[in-house]
């Protein structure tokens, strides 16, 4: 419908080999597509949804967990451009009152899960640490491509002359597991409860002012900014 209708288009939530080659089709005939995956997909499976004592809820998402086997398909899809973001489609539900709205009937699972603190360190963790992705292409998926799809290039997504200074100062050998009571968030639950990360920001500035140092939130609430985005036809580098 994109190429009848000539308008690019981003196909979210990528998660297994079969919907990546769609896109890689379309790649190969010229469409302007550009794809995203999530963390989720490179580190829980189908089985996760059978953990017992009703935690499966918690990795209750669309599209749901895959088979392992997926994954090789893509990392391959991002080393070659064909997955151009790496987002988390974080949803802050908590698992008691409201995962649990489907105790009795799982139609009822409010549908996502957490992940936005997590997603930078599982890429470099899975990533860069386990060899499948370079240093350039993390900050690309996560940073670079995700301004100029989503029309904040110029402003967003590059340190250079014109740009807000948003900075990471990132600690490649940040070795941190992840537990509910270190998350900064408000949520009753990670799904990556135990999991061994490794590699996160020891300092972040927005706008130049610095928002966080070494684990603690020092932004303001209130304090982030709308912005005004343009979309543009230029296929994103890879890296």
């Amino acid at each position: 419908l994109a190429e009848i209708a000539d308008t690019p288009l981003l196909v979210v939530h990528v998660s297994c080999a079969a919907a990546l080659e769609e896109v890689r089709r379309a790649h190969a005939r010229g469409s302007t597509i550009y794809a995203e995956t999530c963390p989720q997909y490179f580190v829980f499976e189908y089985k996760d949804l059978e953990r017992p004592n009703f935690e499966g809820a918690k990795y209750v998402c669309s599209p749901p967990m895959r088979d392992p086997s997926n994954r090789p398909a893509l990392w391959r899809g991002l080393q070659a451009g064909d997955l151009q973001i790496f987002g988390s489609d974080h949803c802050s539900f908590n698992w008691r009152e409201q995962k649990e709205l489907g105790r009795d009937d799982f139609t009822l699972i409010p549908n996502g899960l957490p992940g936005l603190e997590e997603r930078p360190a599982v890429l470099w963790t899975e990533g860069v640490r386990g060899g499948h992705i370079s240093e350039q292409l993390f900050v690309a998926v996560l940073s670079t491509n995700q301004a100029r799809i989503h029309g904040m290039a110029g402003r967003k997504g590059a340190i250079a002359p014109g740009n807000d200074a948003d900075i990471v100062v990132w600690d490649p050998d940040m070795t941190i597991t992840a537990t509910q009571a270190n998350r900064h968030n408000r949520l009753d639950h990670t799904p990556y409860e135990g999991k061994t990360l490794i590699g996160g920001p020891s300092e972040v500035y927005i706008r130049g002012a610095l928002a966080y140092r070494d684990g603690e939130v020092l932004a303001e609430p209130g304090s982030g900014r709308f912005i005004e985005r343009a979309f543009r036809r230029a296929a994103p580098a890879a890296a």
